[in-house]
């Protein structure tokens, strides 16, 4: 079964919720959706590089979790699930993919302002490094925190 439809649509809706407040309004009404669902569609596909994990609930992918590299990157939640504890299940899970692929140095970025993740990211080791990279994807540019972890 293809999980990308339902997993962009959660996507969406964080970004709605979470996002759309940190960034000039009507922001997140102008993304690409489509933009949106391409991307996913390719990092979700097994020969893609990325190694994925899909957190279901009766079969309904409800948060995920993508690797690449040395970095995590992308951990969402539907917010129908938020605040559950998923969130750091699928960091830990995020983390363990990392470092059965031998990495000891790990990354993540998360958008400027995006205090609740960067609470979770710190109280499980992560630190909020000095660099910021600049992301634009689906028409929607924005500034983000590159956060670090040595894992022993």
């Amino acid at each position: 079964m293809d999980d990308t439809e339902p997993i962009a649509a959660y996507h969406r809706r964080c970004w709605v919720l979470a996002f759309a407040p940190l960034l000039t309004p009507g922001a997140v009404d102008r993304m690409q959706s489509q933009g949106q669902v391409d991307r996913l569609r390719s990092w979700l596909a097994p020969e893609s590089g990325f190694v994925s994990m899909v957190a279901e609930l009766g079969g309904i992918p409800i948060g995920h979790t993508i690797v690449s590299g040395n970095e995590l990157v992308h951990l969402f939640v539907d917010p129908n699930h938020w605040r559950q504890g998923l969130g750091r299940t699928l960091l830990k899970i995020g983390e363990g993919l990392l470092r059965d692929a031998g990495h000891r140095h790990i990354e993540l970025h998360t958008i400027v302002g995006n205090t609740p993740a960067i609470a979770l990211y710190r109280t499980t080791g992560w630190t909020v490094s000095d660099r910021l990279v600049h992301s634009d994807h689906d028409g929607v540019a924005y500034q983000e925190h590159v956060l670090v972890k040595r894992l022993d």
